[in-house]
């Protein structure tokens, strides 16, 4: 064996000389070492550098060619491009068109032709200055780009495509994953089958899509094809430029639109949508920003059906349960049936018992406020429950004071906040309560709702004012309780009385007092009458008489009864037949008379006292005392009744006065029979007496006659 312990490779000439030893040590003993005596390979450098040069600038234009071409396995240095190759070549990926200046090629038949490229692994190739590919069947064809993993392709400028069949197209484009493809200039697509085909993109995911310029498509599926547009999850489409699609399935259709949750559909100008399955019923034209776009959905559907949960349109209306609100606030939860619009700032809507719900602690009150803008207290008015003044009640509220109140046991007050009663006003000096309509009226029902038949009405035509039933009962006018008066079902009128028998029954209760009517008159000294009318309301109608009161000065007055005493030639007219006054009555004719017809009589006996009576009477002068049922104040003249009865009982009654029980009272005209017989009595003894004066005078004249 031939040893060189020592060979130094450091001109162009030492070339020839080193491949001349290598060849005479590797025909004479196969290995040779350098700086050893036991080489262990073809070439053996121990403990030392090794060191290869070549010249000071390289071309990619050279005429030297690289040591070996073609196929084989080889660690080759071409000094005149300042290339490295290592490994096998299955073809022509080693020779020298195919090797690039300052280029490394490692691995299994991989090429480096750019300038400063590198590739490594199997079938990798570098064609653009300073690109790298790495791993199986990279290409790394753009200036700077870089691919890696397993038939990958960065064609673009600065590309990157790392992973399985990805391709990063364009310039500055990343592709990462498994069958990416950054096609867009700048654009990134990662995961599998993304695709991000247009500048600026991004596409991450599975079939990933981000088309629109500036956009980014995330997840599953999901495709980004506007200008600036992001769809992020599964199925998610942003098809509008600056739309948004978050979710499953979820669409944004529309300029500036954002679609977030379960299949939502945002499909009008700057418009969102969330939830789960909104409504899709609307119909919008792209482009054109209408007044009834819902550009905010809350969906609420399942695969029953779609709808919303909350709409909002651009004009400013707001539906919830409905996806047209008439209304800056429309909540509906069933059509009621009126398609509206409903003048109103809040409609709630619904098929169904419509109710809205104000909860707070029973300790806090809750309420609705209403005011104006420009009023010191613009929530003066309102409707108030559970207030620290009317606890589990209602106050209903103008100009910040209470007006109303509703209290927990169902009274109401007006002007009160303490009603002692169902219904309890209190509105000072004032109308209390006024009804207005064509014919008003008032119906009662009792408890069980059922109509009573009372009614309180107003004729308009008529102008009256009727208080009354429709049906068979009678009315109670009850003060303090007590039935006063009473108008019966066929019109009769009771007071003190329920069941009145007349016209008229005026009954007081037991008492010794009298019961009283009193007819008066407000006018100075003006008089008070009680008239009788015939025929009433009929063309023959007619004044048979009234009873009038009368002033006769000094304060003291009369009553005198009138009667109609000329016929039909006057129906009104009036004659007085009697005046009563203080202790005296009067009358037209002087006279007072009686009913005398036999035929009112029986049991018909004579009456034969006369001056038998008459004579025993012994009138007197008297003044009554105070207590008297006729007090009066002048002396009067009359007799004694206790001493009348004694001899003409039967001139004498007796009667009940106060607590008296017979109290006495005289029939002055028995009087007047007395009279009468005693008349007759007087002329019988005047008969008697004239004949015996004649019989007298006879007797005198016969005495005294002369004598023949």
């Amino acid at each position: 064996m031939i040893q060189f312990p020592f060979i130094r490779l450091n001109t162009q000439r030492s070339v020839g000389l080193t491949l001349f030893v290598l060849m005479i040590q590797t025909a004479q003993a196969q290995n040779v070492g350098i700086g050893t005596s036991n080489p262990v390979a073809r070439l053996h450098v121990a403990d030392s550098n090794v060191l290869f040069t070549g010249p000071n600038h390289v071309v990619n234009s050279t005429s030297a060619n690289p040591p070996v071409q073609g196929p084989g396995a080889r660690m080759m240095w071409y000094p005149q491009k300042a290339a490295f190759r290592a490994g096998l070549a299955y073809g022509l990926q080693w020779d020298k068109d195919s090797m690039g200046v300052i280029s490394v090629a490692l691995g299994n038949s991989t090429k480096a032709m750019g300038e400063s490229s590198f590739a490594s692994g199997a079938g990798s190739t570098a064609y653009g200055d300073r690109s790298t590919a790495m791993g199986e069947g990279t290409v790394a064809s753009g200036i700077a780009s870089f691919a890696a993993g397993t038939q990958s392709i960065a064609a673009g400028r600065n590309a990157i495509a790392m992973g399985l069949g990805n391709v990063a197209s364009n310039d500055y484009t990343v592709a990462l994953g498994t069958s990416n493809t950054a096609s867009g200039f700048a654009a990134f697509a990662f995961g599998q089958l993304a695709k991000a085909t247009s500048n600026t993109a991004i596409a991450m995911g599975i079939s990933a899509n981000a088309g629109g310029f500036s956009s980014l498509a995330l997840g599953q599926n999901t495709e980004a094809l506007g200008q600036g547009s992001m769809a992020i999850g599964t199925d998610a489409k942003a098809t509008a430029a600056y739309s948004y699609a978050l979710g499953f399935n979820a669409q944004a259709s529309a300029n500036m639109s954002v679609a977030i949750g379960n299949e939502t559909r945002a499909r009008s100008y700057g418009s969102l949508s969330v939830g789960s399955l909104n409504d899709t019923s609307d119909i919008t034209t792209p482009g054109i920003a209408q007044t009834t776009d819902r550009i905010f959905q809350i969906g609420n559907g399942s695969v029953a059906g779609r709808s919303n949960a909350m709409t909002v349109l651009r004009n400013g209306n707001m539906g919830i349960g409905t996806t047209t609100p008439v209304n800056k606030l429309h909540i509906q939860y069933g059509y009621a049936g009126y398609p509206g619009p409903f003048p109103a700032g809040l409609t709630l809507e619904g098929n169904q018992n419509t109710y809205l719900h104000l909860i707070t602690p029973f300790s806090q009150e809750s309420g609705i406020l209403m005011g104006t803008a420009t009023g010191t207290t613009p929530a003066g008015a309102g409707l108030v429950y559970n207030s620290s003044q009317q606890r589990g009640g209602l106050e209903f509220k103008t100009n910040n004071l209470t007006r109303m109140s509703l209290t927990q046991n169902g009274r109401l007050g007006i002007g009160t906040s303490v009603p002692q009663a169902g219904l309890h006003l209190n509105v000072g000096n004032a109308e209390a309560l006024r009804l207005q309509a064509v014919d008003p009226y008032i119906s009662f029902v009792d408890d069980n709702g059922t109509f009573t038949g009372y009614v309180l009405s107003g004729q308009s035509n008529s102008g009256e004012m009727r208080v009354g039933t429709n049906v068979a009962i009678p009315i109670h006018l009850r003060p303090n309780n007590i039935t006063a008066l009473t108008a019966s079902t066929t019109g009769k009128i009771g007071i003190g009385t329920t069941s009145p028998t007349q016209q008229l029954e005026v009954v007081a209760g037991p008492s010794a007092n009298a019961t009283k009517i009193v007819i008066g008159n407000r006018g100075g000294f003006g008089p008070a009458a009680l008239e009788f009318v015939s025929d009433y309301g009929l063309a023959s109608q007619w004044r048979p008489g009234f009873i009038m009161s009368g002033d006769n000065g000094n304060f003291t007055g009369n009553l005198a009864f009138y009667t109609n005493g000329t016929g039909s030639g006057n129906l009104y007219n009036a004659v007085k037949g009697m005046e009563i006054r203080n202790g005296s009555v009067l009358t037209a004719t002087g006279s007072v008379g009686s009913f005398s017809d036999e035929r009112l009589k029986e049991n018909i006996v004579p009456f034969h006292d006369g001056l038998n009576v008459i004579n025993q009477i012994n009138p007197v002068q008297f003044d009554y005392k105070a207590n008297a049922p006729f007090a009066n104040s002048q002396t009067q003249i009359g007799i004694i009744a206790q001493e009348l009865e004694k001899i003409a009982p039967y001139m004498v009654r007796q009667t009940t006065e106060g607590n008296v029980q017979d109290m006495r009272w005289v029939d002055h005209q028995a009087y007047i029979f007395l009279l009468i017989n005693a008349i007759k009595e007087q002329q019988q003894q005047l008969l008697e007496a004239n004949k015996k004066i004649a019989d007298m005078q006879a007797i005198l004249q016969s005495l005294t006659a002369p004598k023949h």
